[in-house]
Parts: structure tokens; sequence; C-alpha cells
């Protein structure tokens, strides 16, 4: 049945009943329903207005906080930009103006850059002169930021405010450095939150809420009853204040938290708590309702049963409020439910029971059901969309904007029509300064061609090109080098261009060019090396015949009674000396320079040295008439350094002193000064005075360059090749210390040699005193060098149950030192030792010419091929040789029955040749190879007792004969001595192992071996 009949059927029924009760019944109804919606009204008002009361609440203060976080994000990528900028080198006044660039186009009005100390030097209002201070008192507003400078927090947002300066709503929100202490904080001007709170503002709501008739008054308030915002009719004296009963129901509405309305004169009010949505009741809404539309309904309701009959108006009235009654709920249900469903809370089953009616409510109840689920899931869809859309949207702006890599769009006629921030970061331009401009204008005129055929391919092909690399302007006239990759998407409307995508390799390219300059330059300095030992063989070996010639020729004229031609003779000598002097000066300054020059510290005695040097130097300081005058302390102690450098910087300046002065005065002053620190290393001063020449200024500046002397007349004079002070300056700088020079012109020159008195860490001192130690020419004693003490003691006792005296060193350093006071008859040395290995020792002990004949027995770990090198190689002589060290040398080899066989082994004839008649003089039978594939022939037929052997030679050098030595049994034990002119480098030592007599490998040898070793090396030294 329609709701047209139903309500007909009504309409009917109603007019059987009586006029009274019809009359009474329309009367009471209308009122109690016009108060009832009243009512219902108020209430929906006071929530609404309870809600709108947290809504502009929370609105301006989510606006504020949003803000904030822009804010935050944009202080951070400042602070980002700043140490980027500094470590690019930009000035203070440089990132000011680009910061003022970025205040120009955004939002941010201020930005304030401080150092460690507070101080804004960095700022985008150069006016202001600005420095942060830490006291409230005196900043209130800006001390806040302090923390971030002194690292307590790492971002500080402040609520919109007052400036203090000029009463502008500002808001700063900073960050701390993140390269080093400092502020960062950026500032903006918010008006839009003031303009904001004014429109959706609490009392903006109470005015707009006020009609003046259904509403005449709104209140809201807080927990304390505070007004917060208040509209009223100024002809209503009613609501002008609370009155008794507003603040009692007030207070239960805040306490319970729950609806209140009364009747309260003409008055209906309303009271709504304001719920927050932590459930807390932060205050309350009081809507007044005027009752003046029920008296008025009354009225007229009277006026119209007195004028209409009453049977029509009871009829009427009832129909009236049964159809009130039916349609009246439903309508109101609909209305709700519309209201819920825009407040996102509707239920649908609020409406279930009247859609299953039949009648057009029903119909209309399903139809706004339908309609509330489609546009549920449409705003559903929508949000997603949205959301989905603005993550992609900032997605892809992310990467563009903060990629690295340049990426450009280009029209079709390469054109740049938008260009990622990168651009600025990489060429330094602007989006401004490349506005419609053509990518070519900024490509190198050498790249232009390949450049054009580049962008050409691009515009008529489709896709991705072939990268390929090119030269760009920088803003600043420079250029750099980048790699290009272009994609046509002209025929896409999305972007309907070229995009462009740039990577700067300026940084990998220079790499490139940098590696290979390292590569050519470590080239180069192996080149510089083996140039080095090759010109150190070719030099010394024809030296090596003119000093031994003019040697044996002085000795042929004396015997042969021809003393005229002794005086030439023996300036050939000495011209070779002094050849050999000034090569050797070259190649010392040429291995420093390579890197080759190496330390060897020990400890030794100051006192002794400058004796040892004073004598060697006495017969340079007669031959000019000078007078030594030596002031060195005996009680000066002892110096751990490299003895023979320290040694030789002193005959270099003593031997200049004694060349430069004539007739005069040389005074050596040694003396240690006591550092002001105790973290300072105590050191002793060398100083040279004489009274000799003197020199200027302008010759001061050059007297340590190598080849350079005071003037070209002082070498006319003089002689010399100006190396001497140039190696004594480098050695010293080796040794940790250095040599300054004071001169007057005429008056003479004190060169001051400053050294650390213990370079590194020195060994500490013998455990045994110098005078306890036991005297080698009435003790057997044996050396043992470990620093292990299990061989100490292992050592000590085989060798005292064979009569021998042990003396143990636990370091080289200490081993040397000791070899050198109780010169022993053997030593035992380990290799692997820590600070100075065993062959680094054993070269040190080869070197001293008073240690070199004591034999050296090697006790090692390992079972390294290369130690197979070792075996036979007795000793070795450095080119050109001294004939007194190379007899001595002999001399432990001299078989019992001369001539003796001896294997000469050498590629230079004329230095064979003067070997072959130095050794038949002595008494050797000499066997000639020139090579080492040829000695290896010769010792298949014969069976020499010693091996002299050059290192340097054609087909098969010394080394390969020595490796192939130690192949043969039979050979094995055949002495070999090493005569070269190639510089021994610590490569070499450990092929060559100089002056190894055995080598016992540790843990495989046995008692009786190690016995028998001993024995036979004593015995041959002693022979």
């Amino acid at each position: 049945m329609k709701l047209r009949t139903r309500i007909l059927v009504h309409i009917v029924s109603l007019l059987v009943g009586t006029v009274a009760l019809t009359t009474g019944v329309l009367v009471l109804g209308t009122r109690q329903s016009i108060l009832a919606k009243t009512e219902r009204d108020g209430v929906m008002l006071a929530q609404f207005l309870a809600r709108m009361t947290r809504f502009v609440e929370q609105v301006p203060q989510n606006v504020d906080d949003l803000i904030g976080e822009q804010m935050l994000a944009q202080a951070t990528l400042t602070s980002h930009f700043v140490a980027i900028a500094q470590e690019a080198g930009l000035s203070p006044d440089e990132i000011s103006d680009r910061l003022r660039q970025i205040t120009a186009t955004s939002t941010i009005d201020e930005i304030w850059v401080t150092d460690e100390t507070g101080y804004a030097h960095i700022r985008t209002i150069p006016n202001i002169d600005f420095t942060f201070s830490p006291d409230p008192a005196e900043q209130p507003q800006a001390s806040e930021f302090w923390p971030l400078l002194a690292g307590d927090r790492a971002s500080v947002v402040q609520d919109s405010r007052k400036r203090e300066v000029d009463n502008r709503i500002f808001k700063y929100a900073g960050v701390g450095g993140i390269d080093q202490p400092r502020i960062v904080q950026v500032g903006a001007e918010v008006n839009l939150l003031q303009q904001l709170r004014q429109q959706v503002g609490m009392q903006r709501l109470a005015n707009e809420l006020v009609d003046g008739n259904a509403v005449v008054a709104v209140r809201i308030v807080d927990r304390t009853l505070t007004n917060r915002a208040r509209a009223v009719i100024s002809s209503n004296t009613n609501t002008a204040s609370l009155s008794p009963r507003d603040r009692l129901m007030l207070q239960k509405a805040i306490d319970s938290g729950e609806v209140y309305t009364f009747l309260e004169g003409p008055l209906l009010k309303v009271i709504a708590p304001v719920i927050e949505p932590d459930s807390s009741v932060s205050g309350a809404t009081l809507v007044y309702l005027s009752t003046e539309s029920v008296r008025l309904a009354m009225r007229r309701d009277l006026r119209r049963v007195a004028t209409l009959s009453a049977a029509m108006l009871a009829v009427g009235m009832l129909a009236s409020l049964l159809l009130s009654r039916r349609v009246t709920h439903s309508v109101d249900r609909l209305i709700d439910a519309a209201n819920d469903l825009e407040a996102q809370k509707f239920d649908p089953k609020t409406l279930k029971r009247i859609a299953s009616r039949g009648d057009e409510l029903g119909t209309l109840a399903q139809v706004f059901l339908n309609m509330a689920a489609e546009v549920r899931d449409r705003e559903q869809s929508l949000r997603q969309a949205q959301a989905e859309l603005r993550r992609s949207e900032e997605y892809f702006r992310a990467l563009i904007e903060n990629a690295s890599d340049i990426i450009a769009i280009l029209t079709r006629e390469g054109t740049i029509r938008y260009s990622s921030p990168s651009m600025q970061t990489v060429l330094g331009y602007s989006a401004a300064e490349l506005g419609d401009r053509p990518i070519l204008a900024l490509v190198h005129p050498d790249d232009f061609e390949i450049a054009t055929q580049f962008f050409s391919d691009a515009t008529h092909q489709l896709g991705v090109t072939t990268p390929f690399e090119l030269r760009l302007q920088h803003h600043n006239g420079s250029w750099c080098v980048l790699e290009a990759v272009g994609n046509n998407l002209l025929l896409n409307p999305a972007v309907a261009g070229i995009i462009l995508h740039l990577r700067d390799v300026t940084e990998r390219k220079r790499a490139d060019e940098l590696q290979r300059q390292k590569a050519a330059a470590e080239e180069a300095n192996r080149s510089k090396s083996q140039f080095l030992a090759n010109m150190s063989h070719e030099l010394r070996t024809p030296l090596n015949a003119i000093i031994g010639y003019s040697e044996m020729l002085q000795e042929d004229a004396q015997d042969l009674g021809q003393p005229e031609f002794v005086p030439d003779l023996h300036k050939i000598h000495t011209a070779g000396k002094h050849l050999l002097a000034l090569i050797n000066d070259i190649l010392d300054l040429s291995k420093i320079e390579a890197g080759r020059m190496d330390l060897f510290l020990e400890e030794f005695d100051l006192a002794h040295l400058i004796g040892d040097v004073v004598n060697t130097i006495q017969p340079l300081m007669d031959k000019n008439h000078n007078q030594l005058l030596v002031h060195c302390a005996p009680t000066l102690g002892t110096m751990y350094s490299d003895l023979t450098k320290v040694r030789q910087n002193l005959f270099n300046l003593l031997s200049n002193a004694a060349k430069f002065t004539d007739h005069g005065t040389v005074t050596l002053t040694v003396t240690q000064s006591i550092p002001e620190s105790a973290t300072l290393a105590p050191e002793i001063l060398f100083r040279v005075t004489d009274s000799g020449i003197g020199m200027s200024e302008a010759q001061l500046q050059k007297i340590f360059q190598a080849f350079t002397q005071a003037d070209a007349s002082t070498t006319r004079k003089y002689g010399g090749t100006g190396l001497g002070l140039a190696i004594a300056q480098r050695f010293c700088q080796m040794m940790g210390g250095e040599i300054t020079v004071h001169s007057v012109v005429d008056e003479g020159s004190t060169f001051t040699m400053t050294l650390p008195a213990r370079m590194g860490t020195a060994p500490p001192s013998p455990d045994q005193p110098a005078g306890d130690r036991p005297d080698a020419a009435t003790h057997n004693t044996v050396l043992v060098i470990d620093d292990d003490p299990t061989m100490h003691h292992l050592l000590q006792r085989f060798l005292t149950q064979e009569g021998y005296q042990v003396e143990c060193a636990p370091t080289a350093a200490k081993g040397i030192a000791l070899a050198r006071e109780i010169r022993p008859i053997a030593i035992t040395l380990d290799v692997n030792m820590p600070e100075m290995d065993g062959w680094s020792t054993l070269t040190a002990l080869k070197s001293d010419p008073d240690l070199a004949d004591i034999p050296v027995i090697m006790l090692t770990l390992s079972d390294n091929q290369t130690m197979g090198f070792a075996l036979g190689a007795s000793d070795y002589l450095v080119k050109p040789f001294d004939r007194a060290r190379l007899a001595a040398v002999l001399q432990r080899y001299r078989c019992d029955r001369p001539p003796c066989p001896l294997l000469l082994v050498e590629d230079d004839p004329a230095t064979r040749t003067l070997m072959r008649a130095m050794l038949e003089r002595d008494g050797w039978c000499v066997i000639e190879a020139e090579n080492g594939r040829i000695a290896l022939e010769l010792l298949e037929e014969h069976h020499p007792e010693l091996i002299l052997l050059d290192l340097m030679m054609p087909e098969l050098d010394g080394f390969g004969v020595v490796a192939a030595l130690q192949q043969h049994p039979e050979w094995r034990s055949l002495p070999v001595i090493i005569i070269t002119a190639k510089d021994i480098t610590a490569e070499d030592d450990k092929r060559l192992r100089i002056g190894v007599e055995r080598i016992l490998q540790k843990g495989l040898y046995s008692h009786d071996d190690l016995m028998t070793t001993v024995r036979s090396l004593v015995t041959g030294s002693r022979g």
C-alpha cells in the first residue's frame, strides 16, 4: 500500500474520534513535538559546536606542525648545502649569496648559519650582524637554539609567535651542523596561521551560529568555566553572564562527559562537553535556544481550532499527529544518517528497519544505503589514488632533484626546456640562466662536431643512445668532462622531448691520468735504480784497473830501479782514488734520492768516535797549516745512530773547514742539549768553526744544493763537486736532524750538525759491564746473537762442554757492540729477529773492517729455497778493492802447498788481467773464466781451492753461479769470495747471504754438527 493511501486510511479512522480528545492531543502533541525537536536540534548543535571547537583548535596546530616539519627539512638541506659548499672552498659571502637566492624563490624568509661560537657568519640578511646567546634573558626566542651548538639536541622547531624585534608572526626551525658544531636556522613569516585562526577560530564559529531567532547565544568555556568564545544578542540580558544553574550544569557536564538540557525561563539550554581525541574533557559548549517558536505554534494551533470546525480540526490535528509520528521519525532518521555520513561515522544498521518497509520511505532508505556504500567506496578509492599519486610524485621528484647526475629535457631543436638542480651543482648554472638556451652552446669547440652528430642521432632515432664523453663549459669558464646518454621521447605526450642524462666524469678522468702518471713515475724510478746499479758497475770496473795497475807499476818501478816514474804513477793512483770518491758521492746522492739508502743503527761511544775522526783529519789540517782544537768531554756518553754516516758527515765538515782555511784555526765542539720538555729527546750538537774565507748571504742560500759551491772562483781555486754538504745534509735529515750554518765573509763559518742522541728505540745496554767481559785472546769465546733465551741456554750447554766461553746478546745491535768489545773467535747468528734481522746484522758485521774476519754461523728456522744461495759465499769485496784487504781474505783460504789453484770469474778483461797478476805474485795458480757458464764448465775439469766471483756478467751472472754450486754436493764446500762493483741491495743480501761461512737450520742440526762447524771455522780463522 502506498504512503498516500495509508495516510487517507489513518485520517478516516481519526475522524471517528472525539473532538475533545483530538483537540487536547493536538495541542499537547504539537508543544511536546516542537520542544523535543528543538531539544534534539539543540543537542546536535551543541555537540557539533563541541566537535568544531576541537577542530578549529586542531587545524591551526596541524598546519603549524606541518610548516615546522617542512622548515626542519629545509634547515637540514641547508646544513648539507653549507657543508658541501665549504668543502668545495666557497667563502661565507658566496654561500650567503646562494642562500639569498634560495630565500628569494621559496617560502623561507631568513637563513642563519653560525660558527662554533654562535656568530652568524652566513646569513641572508646582510645588514643584521647577529650572534646567538644561550641566555634566555638576553634572547628569549633565539636562545632556544643554543643546544644545537652544544650538541645537546639535533633539531629545534618553535611554535609560531610574535618576533621580539618587530612583532611579526614568525616561525623558526633549526638543526645542528653535520660536519662541525654550528646552528643552521631557517625562519618564515606565517601570516597564514594568523589568518587561519581568524577565519576558523572559535569566536568566528560562535558568531556564525547565533542567528537571533532559534539560537540566541553561544558560550564556549574551558574546564575552569573561563570563556574561550562567546556570542550573544545584546537585547537578551538573560545570556549576558552565567547563572548559578548554568555553572552547576556546565561543571556536571565537564565532570561526567555527558550532554545535559534544561529549560530556564523562555530559553532551552543545551550543554555538551568538548571531548579531546584522548577522551579527556577540555571544556564545554552552552547553546541558548529560544522557545518562542513553541509559543507561536501553540497560539497558531488555537486559532485554527477556533476558526475551523471542531470535527475537521480534530481530524486534521489527529491526522497530522499520526503523520508526524509515522513520517517525521523516518525522515529524521534519514537526516541523522546523512549527517553521520558527512561526519564519516555512518552505520548502515541504523536504517535497516526503515529500508525493510515497502513504502516510499523504505525505498528511499534503500536507495540511501546503496548511495552511501557507493560514496564510501569511491571516497576510499579516491583517497588511495590521491595518496598513491602524491607518493609517486614525491618519489620521482626526489629522484630527479637529489640525483648527482644532471637530467635535462631538450626540445627537438636541442633547446634546454628543463634541467635538474644538479645542473647548478655540477656546472654552476641556475634554471633561469639556461632557459631556452641550446645545449650545444656549452660544448667545447673540439667536441662540437661529435656532439652535433650525437644530438642529431638522438633526434631521429627513438630509444636510448650509446654513451659518449664531451666537455661542457662551467659557469666559471672551466671545462668539465661529462658522459652523455640520450633517450628520445618526442612521441611520448607526457614528455614530448629528449631526455639527456649527463654524468660528471672529470674526477674519474683526472684519477685515470694520475694513475698513468704514477705508473710512469714508478717505471722511471725502476729505470733509475737499474741505471744506478749499471753505472756503479761500469764506473768502478775501469777504476779498479786504473788503481790496481798504478799500484803494481809503482812497485815494478821501484824493483826495476826507475824511481823517476814513481811520482807520475802515484799521481795516477791518487787521481783514481779521487775519481772513485767523486763517483761514490754521486752514487750516494742518487741512492738517497731514489730512496735506496738505508740506516744501520748501533750504539757507539762519542769520545771514541771524535778521537778516530781527529786522527784521520789531522793530515788535512797540517796541509794548510791549520790548528785543530777539539772540545769534547770524555764523559759525554754514547749515541745510538748510524755510526758510518755520522763519521762521514764529520769528515765532510772538518775537511771543508781545513780546505777553506789557511794558517788558521778549526774548532770542533761536541755538546749534548737538555730539552726543556720531558717529552723531547736529548740531542747531540757537533759544531765546526773555522777562521777561513767565509760566505755571503747569497752563497749561503745554495750551499746545500747538489753540484753547487760558493761561486765559480771557489771551484777553480779549491776544487770539488759541491756534493759533500748536500750529501751530509741528506744523511743528517735521514737520521732525524739537520745542519745549519752561520758565516761572515773573510771572518769564517760555523756549521752546526744537530742529531738525536737516540734515534728510534735504542736497545738496552749490555747486561754485563765492559770491565767484566772475558778476553778473547785468553778465552775461546763464541758470541751467540739470538732473541730466544732458550737458544742461549742450549748453546751455552753445548759449547761450554767443549771448552768454549759463551757470551749471549738478545738483539742485533747489542750483538754488534759486544762483538767489537770482546772480539769472539766465532759468532752464531739467528736470522729471524725483531728490529734488525740476521742478514742485516751480518751485513753490518762484514762492513766493519775490525769484525769482517770473524766466522759467522747462521741459525734459521726458514727452509726457503733461496737459503741455499748462501752456502759457500764466504766473503765479499767491493770494486775497486784494497789489495791488502784482498790479500788478507785470500790468506785464510791458501792451501798447504802453493801454488794453490784459484778460479777467477770476471767478464772485464782488464780487471781479469790485473787480478791474475796480483794473485800470481802471491803464489796462486789462476784459472780464468769470462762468465758464469764457462766457470761451471771449468769446475768439471779443475778443483780450485777458492773461487773469486763477479756478480754482474753476461750469459750467467754471479747469482746464478752461487745457485748452481749448491746443486752439486762436491762444489758446496768451495769457498766463494764475491768481488763486485754492484751496490748490494736488500734482495741481493737474501740471495747471497754475504759473509756466511755456514748455515745451520734450527731443529735439524745435531750437537756434533755444531761442534764440527765451530772447530773448522775457528781453525781456519787462526790458520
